[in-house]
């Protein structure tokens, strides 16, 4: 059943117009009555013409009732989160986007990414946005050689990599940004979101992180991320406590890119079916130069963004801040995500 606040978003559609991996497949197994879920790793190149350098840690999953058209969504994490953000140890059957997924047929694999969480740790300076499309890249061509199509899912920082490799390599067949407006709000011109230095956070000490690897800080910690009344005080705690990290040198790139013009941006180069979802209380995004508790105005400051794309689809989710998959309205925005990837063909 679809709770409430699923009848109060707002959805606008308009038409706007290679190196090899391989898979292995670890023992340990979670089942759930949607599906079962392996951990896997893939090893990788961080750039065209290199030789593999690193291993990627990932959890692949497979539901019990396959959708007949053979479908995987591949999904990206942002910043200081790793692959726990779309699968959350919370409360699960709450803040699962794979659990809604494996519900509906498709498979999924999330991953974490470059230097994060159980792949492996590299230096900050190594891990560029361009490394991690890339590697978005060579994973995106694996599992082309099992499934008939490819969904590509991003959050934050990581919808910033599914824009760059789509506009790249244009490898999937539907791409959902969530979190990821060209816009800036006030936690990141305020100060409001603070990173500092891993190694001097509690949570990391004692860890060989070189200090370009950062990590969210008191006093605001993971606020900046939440509509405080659209979620529960208890998981804001627990992804508190449970955070990740980030390379500085990434985030300054992926920030870089999202205020490029129009006209030149990258997500201009995008050509497949997108879609873009935001918590109307996003203060990373919303609320200075964007109202977004206005749809439409969402839909006109991002549609010049998207001038290629076969279709552009604009969400709006209503007592939601950025992280849209722990908020209570997590359920609403992961079966309006679910209905977008049926209904949108791919040209």
């Amino acid at each position: 059943m679809k709770q409430p606040i699923a009848t109060r978003i707002a959805a606008l559609w308009c038409v706007v117009i290679s190196a090899t991996a391989t898979l292995f497949p670890a023992a340990a197994q979670q089942r759930s009555s949607a599906g079962r879920c392996i951990p896997a790793t893939l090893d990788v190149a961080l750039a065209p013409g290199e030789g593999i350098s690193a291993t990627i840690s990932g959890t692949f999953c497979s539901p019990s009732r396959p959708d007949v058209h053979d479908v995987i969504d591949i999904l990206v994490h942002g910043a200081t989160y790793d692959r726990s953000y779309w699968d959350s140890g919370f409360d699960g059957s709450r803040y699962s986007y794979v659990q809604r997924a494996l519900a509906a047929g498709r498979a999924t694999f999330a991953y974490d990414r470059l230097g994060i969480g159980k792949s492996s740790p590299l230096s900050s300076t190594s891990v560029t946005m361009y490394a991690d499309a890339y590697v978005l890249h060579q994973i995106l061509q694996h599992f082309h050689a099992q499934f008939h199509e490819v969904n590509l899912l991003g959050h934050s920082y990581g919808s910033r990599i599914a824009q760059l490799e789509s506009a790249e390599f244009n490898d999937a067949a539907r791409l959902v940004l969530t979190g990821s407006l060209h816009a800036v709000g006030p936690a990141l011109t305020t100060g409001e979101l603070v990173l500092r230095q891993a190694s001097r956070d509690p949570q990391f000490a004692g860890s060989a992180l070189d200090s370009g690897w950062t990590t969210t800080a008191s006093p605001a910690g993971r606020a900046p991320f939440y509509d405080v009344a659209g979620a529960d005080p208890r998981e804001i705690a627990y992804d508190d406590a449970h955070k990740s990290i980030v390379s500085s040198t990434e985030f300054q790139q992926g920030i870089a890119i999202g205020r490029v013009p129009a006209d030149s941006n990258i997500s201009n180069r995008i050509t497949r079916p997108v879609l873009l979802m935001s918590g109307e209380e996003d203060r990373l995004s919303c609320g200075l130069a964007l109202d977004c508790t206005d749809a439409l105005a969402v839909k006109a400051n991002e549609q010049p963004f998207y001038t290629h794309a076969a279709s552009l689809t604009v969400v709006i989710v209503p007592n939601t801040g950025h992280d849209l998959a722990l908020h209570l309205s997590a359920g609403a925005s992961f079966e309006a995500i679910n209905q977008w990837l049926l209904q949108t063909p791919v040209h």
